[in-house]
């Protein structure tokens, strides 16, 4: 199998794609894969009914493309003052059941309700990046949505996302577009704020 590899990612030849923080010494020799931090954030407004069972699905199957080592953290968020914890700060084992048992909490966090607001659990999500910064100094944070906010305006959903980039545990802040209607502007927007 061919392998590419750029700063922060590895792509293989069958185009799968894992995130790696690779430490180098002096001389430029990679010395171990130092873990990763993935921080999920995914969309339950009215808006995503019909696209928020398939959105929780991927999030499932990305959750088996996790190195052991890694920590997850997954939140959900809808309209002001609506955002929960689906898991935080798990330390990824590979132990039987651990799929199962990630995919059943998720599966309790897959109804939609309220409306949009984009700003409280982006600040929530910076706060678990520095609570597990002794673990793990690298975090990928990955926005699931249709784009559709409501609740607040762009320009304070973009203050938001640029504070938690200066953040020097945030590796990197990446947005996920669902549905058909999906708001491709503003998701571009806010990941090309990232590191």
């Amino acid at each position: 199998m061919k392998v590419e590899t750029t700063k922060n990612k590895i792509k293989t030849s069958v185009d799968k794609y894992s995130v790696y923080n690779l430490l180098k010494n002096e001389n430029n020799e990679q010395l171990k894969n130092e873990p990763i931090h993935f921080v999920q954030m995914y969309d339950r407004s009215g808006s995503m009914h019909s696209d928020l069972k398939a959105l929780t699905n991927n999030i499932k199957e990305t959750l088996s493309l996790l190195d052991e080592g890694d920590f997850l953290s997954v939140l959900w968020y809808s309209g002001k003052g609506q955002y929960g914890t689906v898991i935080e700060g798990h330390r990824v084992t590979k132990a039987d059941g651990e799929i199962e048992y990630l995919s059943k909490l998720l599966d309790k966090n897959n109804t939609s309700l309220g409306c949009t607001m984009y700003s409280e659990v982006i600040k929530e999500a910076e706060k678990l990046i520095d609570k597990y910064a002794t673990f793990s100094k690298n975090a990928a944070l990955s926005f699931f949505t249709d784009g559709g906010v409501n609740e607040e305006s762009r320009n304070n959903v973009f203050e938001t996302i640029k504070q938690l980039v200066k953040n020097p545990n945030c590796m990197s802040f990446n947005t996920i577009g669902y549905g058909r209607y999906y708001d491709a502007e503003i998701l571009k927007d806010m990941a090309a704020l990232s590191p």
